[in-house]
């Protein structure tokens, strides 16, 4: 039997009361919550679709790209102020002018909703050099501000009458050093409950990070030694 998620039964009316959001938005919340993806992601040139067991969310997530929607959606299964999160959520309305001042008014699929624990909205993932080419195309759909933070102006005019949140997670966020620790220790995420490390060998693994900070992992197994690898991975 599937564990319960974060925000089922009475979890969510809290979490309704913590964000202070009124019966439209509540509805929309959990019409993103029982519904199904709206497309499935398939492999365009230079795009290679991934489809992931997540654990928080007891499913499989789909991302469109193996590089910048995936490192994102790495990056909720493993935050903790992620309660859950859903792919390819029901299309939105969207109103921008275009290059000639014309009023575009696309439906969009944002690539994720994600409920955090102190807010909950919409997250479209681009690389940078797509957000680049919208502004040299003169299109107001996507804008890059004075503190250097990408925003879609049309998708925060829609959250924001719904107390909702509109973000746009562009490719030089991403922390590549956290990606290849989180896929390095994939295997052991997902077994998680199971894993167990003996106290006084924990306390020798946290002596030793305290005492060189940003230790290398290779250092650390020859400092642990005769610890085995596979314990210092558990841990």
């Amino acid at each position: 039997m599937a564990r319960p998620l974060p925000l089922d039964g009475t979890a969510l009316q809290t979490y309704f009361r913590r964000l202070g959001l009124q019966p439209a938005a509540q509805d929309l919340l959990l019409q993103v919550r029982c519904s199904p993806p709206s497309r499935t992601p398939g492999s365009r040139a230079g795009n290679m679709p991934v489809w992931y067991p997540s654990k928080k969310m007891q499913c499989i997530i789909k991302a469109e790209s193996a590089k910048v929607e995936f490192a994102f959606l790495l990056e909720s299964e493993h935050d903790d102020a992620v309660l859950e999160f859903y792919d390819q959520p029901p299309p939105i309305p969207l109103e921008y002018q275009d290059k000639r001042n014309h009023v575009q008014r696309p439906l969009h699929t944002a690539d994720y909703f994600v409920f955090r624990y102190g807010s909950a909205g919409w997250e479209e993932c681009k690389p940078v050099e797509k957000l680049q080419q919208f502004v040299h195309q003169g299109s107001k759909r996507y804008v890059l501000d004075s503190s250097g933070q990408w925003r879609c102006p049309p998708g925060e005019a829609f959250a924001a009458k719904y107390g909702l949140t509109y973000r746009v997670r562009a490719s030089d966020q991403i922390n590549w050093a956290a990606q290849d620790n989180w896929l390095y220790l994939e295997d052991y995420y997902q077994d998680l409950e199971k894993l167990v490390v003996p106290e006084a060998d924990l306390q020798r693994l946290f002596q030793l990070v305290e005492e060189s900070p940003g230790l290398l992992l290779s250092d650390l197994r020859t400092a642990a030694f005769p610890m085995s690898s596979d314990q210092i991975n558990i841990a």
